[in-house]
């Protein structure tokens, strides 16, 4: 998997964070199995993109990368 994929995988996680949303609506809208989520999860959370614990949210800082990936990566 190249780094453009794993951008746009990024990218569909936080998007799907973008309202308090639970796990499964999230692999299911990012198309990632739960398997691989909660490590992407965990991630951005250290990262200070999303807070929560199933729910998830974007944080303000989420909100920023996500805009700043819809313009590397695409917005489809």
């Amino acid at each position: 998997m190249g780094r453009r994929d794993k951008l746009m995988i990024i990218r569909d996680v936080l998007r799907a964070c973008n309202a308090l949303e639970r796990k499964t609506a999230i692999s299911r809208k990012a198309n990632v199995e739960l398997t691989r989520l909660q490590p992407i999860l965990d991630a951005l959370i250290n990262a200070g993109l999303i807070e929560g614990d199933n729910p998830y949210i974007l944080t303000e800082e989420g909100r920023r990368f996500l805009n700043v990936l819809e313009r590397l990566c695409g917005s489809s």
